[in-house]
């Protein structure tokens, strides 16, 4: 169904199981049973069902109907579906829906289908398992589009900040190097999802040579700064600014020579694209030539290449004040070159002091995160089971994201001894808690073709809201600040004048005073359309503090005119 330019849909899904279907199909034609009542957007909903028709004429087949089970008269536009299920796992469902909207209006309301399956076939199908059928019932409600101006802030990712801790406080720290005859403390698993190189010298089965637990990696060849610069970037994701990488900008060539060739060895190839982006940052008429010279050397600078030859050519008067024509010829005379076969005549007008302009990209940046860990989850420690459902993880990991893993697992810096083989999580759904470790692996929300859950028809969709909801409750449960940001802000911006109730008692049972200030906003900004659809008696029932703030809030409002009036 195509939407209006001033509508959106909010859909909402319900699984039911209807069982001991050979005891209902006993009753008589026309017996009515109520199978599930349930609520969604501010109404009620009854689903009934008929074992042996409505009439004689329909008791070949079963029938279903969805009634409003509610007493406010309002009118309620309405897409609805039922999905009888197949049991089998073939995936050979099938559906009942109706094309366009149609208007339901307060109790006895009712929509479905007298001859919804033929009762002889459905006996002899796969729809029909231990005497159980399963039906989906989706509701799509149909609301115009109001005003929603409120956001709320999500901080910047900070998870290079979070691990990076683990370097200071060697929470457990499982190996050690020795580099030059000074110690530094790591941690396996954080290494090995950063650096393929790890990888192999801790997890690879069936290696001789494979680090034992405790034992003191001995570190040749190798300075203890660049190793030092080499974990800061492991950790953090970000380049160690100390005076080693200020010297490269200004003479020395020590990353050319030892670390990248060390980040190199070791896999790290976003250290390189760091590096890079950090040269570009700093390009200047001093060390210009020398930068391009660098990036010439390397196969995956070319970006970096182009970015010192646009400088080059913006800033050539610069440039040559500050090297000297004669220089860039005799030192420089690759860069002299195609400088001067880039931009025709530019010897002639860099003379007459004219500056020659060029536009330059940055280098895309790189991304930290440790979600190698998730997809083959080396080293894992902890094992939690959530409704049946197992998840593999890594203590060290959990701990420096959330303070209330850290003090399940840890204790003054050191494992706390468990007993038990695996975890067990309640009151946390299997895919709201892979939601969870999706983020703290990675930072970011998991979308949703990788969750097993169906996705939304249209932009606006409430069985999303409920999911980001119940993800919002796991992240403040495990103090996830950045997670319980993302969540209200997408609750924030899915505001409508069926959510905002719902979505302000969230709020205020956890806390969460920016979406709150958001619903408030909201209420007030759409009291005329939320107060038309909902009824003021129903939000009295049901959300009293949402209608107490906008209450509060508009006395304030008055009260501050009249002072200002007063004034």
């Amino acid at each position: 169904m195509e939407l209006g330019q001033d509508e959106k849909l909010h859909k909402g899904s319900q699984k039911i199981e209807i069982k001991d279907y050979t005891k209902l199909k006993g009753s008589g034609i026309g017996t009515m049973i109520k199978i599930y009542y349930f609520t969604f957007g501010g109404h009620g909903w009854m689903i009934y069902f008929y074992p042996n028709g409505v009439t004689v004429d329909d008791r070949e087949f079963v029938s279903f109907f969805i009634d409003m089970i509610d007493d406010r008269k309002k009118q309620v536009k309405a897409l609805i579906e039922l999905k009888l299920v197949d049991q089998s796992g073939k995936g050979n469902d099938v559906s009942f829906k109706n094309s366009t909207s149609f208007s339901m209006k307060g109790r006895g309301t009712s929509w479905g289908f007298k001859r919804f399956y033929k009762r002889a076939n459905l006996e002899n199908s796969d729809f029909l398992k231990d005497d159980s059928l399963v039906i989906f019932v989706t509701i799509g409600i149909v609301v115009s589009k109001i005003s929603n101006s409120w956001r709320v802030y999500v901080p910047e990712s900070d998870m290079g900040r979070y691990i990076g801790k683990l370097l200071n406080n060697r929470l457990g720290c499982d190996v050690v190097f020795n580099v030059a005859g000074e110690n530094f403390h790591a941690h396996k698993v954080v290494l090995a999802a950063c650096s393929p190189y790890f990888r192999d010298q801790f997890f690879k089965a069936n290696k001789a040579d494979m680090v034992e637990e405790g034992e003191i990696v001995v570190i040749k060849d190798m300075k203890p700064e660049v190793f030092k610069a080499m974990l800061h970037f492991i950790y953090t994701g970000t380049l160690l600014e100390d005076g080693m990488l200020v010297e490269f900008i200004s003479s020395s060539e020590i990353y050319d020579e030892t670390l990248l060739g060390e980040a190199e060895l070791h896999g790290l190839e976003g250290f390189k694209l760091k590096f890079y982006s950090y040269l570009w940052a700093n390009i200047s008429a001093n060390n210009a030539a020398k930068i391009f010279t660098f990036a010439n050397r390397h196969d995956d600078a070319m970006e970096l290449k182009s970015a010192c030859l646009s400088f080059l050519v913006e800033n050539l008067a610069a440039v040559v004040q500050s090297n000297g024509l004669k220089c860039l010829k005799e030192d420089f005379s690759l860069l002299h070159s195609e400088i001067f076969q880039m931009v025709p005549g530019a010897e002639e007008k860099y003379s007459r002091g004219e500056k020659i302009r060029n536009s330059w990209t940055r280098l895309s940046d790189f991304r930290y995160d440790l979600g190698v860990l998730l997809e083959d989850p080396v080293g894992c420690d902890v094992v939690f089971n959530v409704a049946g459902k197992k998840f593999d993880a890594h203590k060290v990991v959990l701990a420096a994201r959330s303070p209330v893993f850290q003090d399940q697992f840890f204790e003054n810096g050191q494992a706390k001894a468990m007993d038990e083989s695996e975890i067990g999580v309640s009151n946390v759904e299997p895919e709201v808690f892979k939601a969870m470790l999706h983020f703290i692996y990675r930072d970011s929300l998991l979308v949703d073709n990788e969750l097993n859950r169906p996705t939304a028809s249209s932009s606006k969709s409430s069985a999303l809201d409920t999911f980001v909801a119940k993800l919002f409750v796991a992240a403040y449960r495990y103090r996830l600040t950045r997670l319980a940001c993302m969540c209200q802000s997408h609750l924030c911006k899915d505001l409508s004048v069926i959510s905002v109730g719902e979505t302000h008692a969230l709020a205020v049972s956890h806390g969460a005073t920016d979406l709150k200030f958001a619903c408030l906003h909201f209420a007030l900004e759409n009291l005329t359309a939320i107060l038309r659809v909902n009824g003021l008696n129903y939000l009295k029932a049901n959300f009293p503090s949402l209608l107490f703030d906008v209450r509060m809030e508009e006395c304030e409002r008055e009260l501050a005119m009249m002072y200002t009036k007063g004034g």
